[in-house]
């Protein structure tokens, strides 16, 4: 059996969220309740009732956090997603990431345990630290994969027909060689957050 959830409203804010309004940076930083340099070391789903009683799957992921830039430090943290898949059964959520044990990622995180994706614009929300195979150098993706060269792209949709777009005047390699290290990326969430007034979404 197979379950596609294209729009889930089992939370006060999950219909904005599902409409993948992009966040601008300062919006990002702004909404997250704890901002994370974390990799994923166990992934668990479960099935559980909703409110109604309608059964769901549910997927556990537990972080090892390296670094805490929002927050309050932890060693460990587990986030819970809706959807996942558990032996013949599959819950799609469009648009949540899959965060997998094994890789390092930049999470911002709002909501955990409240809503149905605890990171802030679905995808949005996570960056992948990558390695570039060529020089070994660390660098900031989105969750497409996209190298992170400005924190302004950030408000960029994550379709893969519209983020190309840009990308063909560049070689893939050029964009690996200008996107953010984790350093200079950590250094403009922190910049963002000492700014002190950064805005909050409200549509």
């Amino acid at each position: 059996m197979r379950l596609v959830l294209l729009f889930c409203l089992l939370a006060a804010g999950a219909a904005r969220a599902t409409s993948v309004v992009p966040p601008s940076f300062a919006e990002l930083v702004a909404e997250a309740e704890l901002i994370v340099r974390a990799t994923p070391i166990a992934r668990e789903t479960r099935r559980e009732a909703a409110p109604d009683g309608t059964a769901i799957l549910r997927t556990y992921v537990t972080l090892a956090v390296e670094r805490t830039l929002k927050g309050a430090p932890t060693d460990r943290l587990t986030l819970a997603f809706l959807g996942g898949e558990l032996g013949d059964e599959a819950m799609t959520v469009r648009g949540v990431p899959r965060l997998e044990p094994g890789a390092v990622d930049y999470v911002f995180i709002a909501g955990n345990g409240r809503v149905f994706c605890p990171l802030v614009g679905l995808g949005h929300g996570r960056f992948r630290v990558l390695r570039d195979g060529a020089t070994g150098r660390e660098f900031l993706a989105r969750e497409n994969h996209e190298p992170l060269t400005d924190p302004a792209e950030v408000g960029r949709p994550l379709d893969p027909a519209v983020t190309a777009l840009p990308l063909l005047a560049t070689r893939a390699g050029e964009r690996r060689a200008l996107a953010l290290s984790p350093t200079a990326f950590e250094a403009a969430v922190t910049a963002e957050l000492q700014r002190g007034s950064v805005p909050v979404r409200t549509r």
